[in-house]
C-alpha cells in the first residue's frame, strides 16, 4: 500500500536525521485529491461525511514527495538513469567484499530504482518527469556483476565454460564465492619461519 511505501521510506532514513526532516518536509509538501464519503456507523462523525484518499491520488501523493526529496538531495530527476548506466559501466568490486554481499548490495540498488524520478515524453501532451525506473532485469543483473569481478576471474570462469547467460543469479553468485575463496588463499603471505631464530642471534 502507498501508507507502507512511505513507512518504507522513513526506516530506510532512520539513522539519518537531516534525511528524515527532508522527508518529512517533501510528504507534507506534496498534495493528493480527496473526496467525500458517508462516515461509517459508530465513526464518532454522526454521520457527517469524512475525507477520504482514492488508492490513485494517494500514490500521486507518494511520488510528488520522492520527487520532492530527491530535488531536495540535489539529485537531478534523471538520477535514475544516470545511477543504472554507473551500475553497468563503472562498479567494481573491492577484494574484500564478498560476493554474496555484492550481490545483496546489488539487489538492494535495483530495488530503489522503483522510487527514483525519470523522465518521460509524450507526444500529445510533451515531456515530464515520474516516479518509477524500470529496474535492472536479472540478466542484466548477472553483467553487472560480472564487469565488476576482477578481469582474472572472468577468464576463469570462461574457462569454466560457466557463462552468465546460461547460469542463475544465485549460481553465479555461488561461483564467485568459490573464486573468492581460492583468491584469499592465494594472497595469503607465508610466515617467515626463522624470523624468530634470526631476532635471538
Amino acid at each position: 500500500t502507498v501508507a507502507e511505501k512511505f513507512q518504507t521510506v522513513s526506516l530506510c532514513l532512520s539513522s539519518a536525521g537531516s534525511l528524515q526532516n527532508q522527508w518529512a518536509d517533501a510528504e507534507a509538501g506534496a498534495s493528493g485529491l480527496t473526496i467525500k464519503v458517508e462516515a461509517d456507523d459508530g465513526a464518532g462523525t454522526n454521520g457527517d461525511p469524512v475525507e477520504e484518499e482514492l488508492a490513485e491520488d494517494a500514490q500521486e501523493r507518494f511520488e510528488q514527495a520522492m520527487l520532492r526529496f530527491f530535488q531536495a538531495q540535489g539529485f537531478d530527476r534523471g538520477a535514475g538513469g544516470e545511477t543504472k548506466r554507473y551500475m553497468q559501466n563503472c562498479m567494481r568490486k573491492p577484494f574484500s567484499l564478498e560476493p554474496r554481499d555484492m550481490f545483496s548490495r546489488l539487489e538492494a540498488m535495483n530495488k530503489y530504482f522503483q522510487y527514483m524520478p525519470q523522465k518521460w515524453v509524450d507526444d500529445s501532451v510533451g515531456e515530464g518527469w515520474l516516479i518509477g525506473v524500470t529496474p535492472l532485469t536479472e540478466s542484466e543483473l548477472k553483467h553487472v556483476a560480472m564487469y565488476m569481478i576482477p578481469e582474472k576471474w572472468r577468464s576463469k570462469m570462461l574457462e569454466a565454460n560457466m557463462k552468465a547467460d546460461d547460469l542463475t543469479l544465485q549460481e553465479v553468485m555461488e561461483y564467485m564465492n568459490q573464486l573468492q575463496k581460492a583468491s584469499a588463499s592465494d594472497h595469503v603471505i607465508p610466515k617467515n619461519k626463522n624470523k624468530g631464530n634470526s631476532e635471538r642471534r
